[in-house]
C-alpha cells in the first residue's frame, strides 16, 4: 500500500471512530436542558390535589439497566417531556431506599423495575406498565383516554345505594395490585361475563395499595394478600353471600367465571 492509500485509510478510520463516539455520546449521555420536575410521592399527591392532575409515578432502582435507559433515551425526548410536564404531576420512588422503598413497594405490589403507575388526582391507581417502554409506546399509553373500563365502576358506598334501589347484589372485585387492572378488565368486559354482571349485580372495584381503600378491604373482610384476585358477593345491606378466587381456569375460560357469578347470584 502506497503513502496516499495509507493516509486515506487513516482518515477513514478517524471519521468512523468519530461517528461511533458521537453515537455513544448520544445514547449514553443525558440530554441537557430536558430535566423533569420529579417530586416525592407525598409531595406529588398534594400537588395533584391542588392542580387536579393525575400523578405519573416512576418506581426504579439505581442498579436497574432499563431504568437508566429510560432516563437517557426516553424521558428527555421532546414528545415525552412535553406530555409528562404538561398533563401530569411527576413522582419518583427508589424501590431500594431503606427509609421508604420497602413500604411503598408493598403498598403498590411492585414486582419488577421499572414500574410506571398513573394515579388519579385523588390517589387511586388508574393503570400501570412494567419494563422499558419506547418513546412512541409511552406517549400512546399515556395519551390513551379510554383507559380501563372497570375503573368506571362505582365506588363501594355508591354501589351499595344503587344495589338497594335496583334490588341487586353487589359484586366486589379485589385486585392485589394495579398491575392486574388490564388483565382483569379483559376478563370482566368479555361479553358473557359482562352480561351476567349487568343482569344480576352492581359491580365495584377495590385495589390493594389505593389511597383510602385498605379500610374498605377490612370492612368487607377481604382475604389476606395472595397472588390471585378475589370476588366477594354482598347483599345490598352488606351481608356476604359468597366469595371465590379467580383461578387459572377462570382466567383462560370465561364461561367458568360466568358460571360462578350466576351461581352466586341465584344462591
Amino acid at each position: 500500500m502506497n503513502q496516499r492509500d495509507l493516509t486515506y485509510a487513516k482518515w477513514i478510520g478517524l471519521i468512523s471512530g468519530a461517528i461511533l463516539l458521537f453515537a455513544a455520546v448520544t445514547e449514553y449521555w443525558p440530554a441537557s436542558g430536558t430535566s423533569l420536575n420529579w417530586l416525592t410521592l407525598e409531595e406529588a399527591r398534594l400537588e395533584a390535589g391542588r392542580q387536579e392532575k393525575p400523578v405519573f409515578v416512576d418506581v426504579y432502582a439505581d442498579w436497574c439497566g432499563p431504568c437508566k435507559q429510560m432516563e437517557r433515551t426516553v424521558f428527555p425526548a421532546d414528545s415525552v417531556r412535553d406530555l409528562l410536564s404538561g398533563r401530569f404531576v411527576l413522582a419518583k420512588i427508589n424501590g431500594d431506599d431503606p427509609l421508604t422503598g420497602d413500604s411503598l413497594k408493598k403498598q403498590f405490589g411492585i414486582r419488577a423495575y421499572p414500574t410506571y403507575i398513573v394515579l388519579s388526582p385523588t390517589g387511586k391507581e388508574r393503570k400501570r406498565r412494567v419494563g422499558f417502554i419506547n418513546k412512541t409506546s409511552l406517549v400512546s399509553w399515556l395519551s390513551d383516554s379510554a383507559g380501563v373500563r372497570i375503573l368506571s365502576w362505582p365506588e363501594l358506598n355508591n354501589a351499595a345505594m344503587t344495589a338497594r334501589t335496583l334490588h341487586r347484589r353487589i359484586m366486589v372485585l379485589v385486585l392485589q395490585s394495579g398491575e392486574d387492572l388490564e388483565h382483569a378488565n379483559t376478563m370482566f368486559e368479555g361479553q358473557k361475563v359482562a352480561e351476567a354482571i349487568g343482569k344480576f349485580y352492581v359491580p365495584t372495584l377495590l385495589v390493594r395499595g389505593n389511597s383510602g381503600e385498605e379500610s374498605l378491604l377490612s370492612q368487607i373482610a377481604a382475604s389476606p394478600r395472595t397472588q390471585m384476585s378475589e370476588v366477594i358477593v354482598l347483599e345490598s345491606n352488606g351481608k356476604e353471600v359468597g366469595r371465590f378466587f379467580i383461578d387459572r381456569q377462570m382466567q383462560f375460560r370465561s364461561f367458568a367465571l360466568e358460571n360462578k357469578l350466576v351461581e352466586l347470584a341465584k344462591k
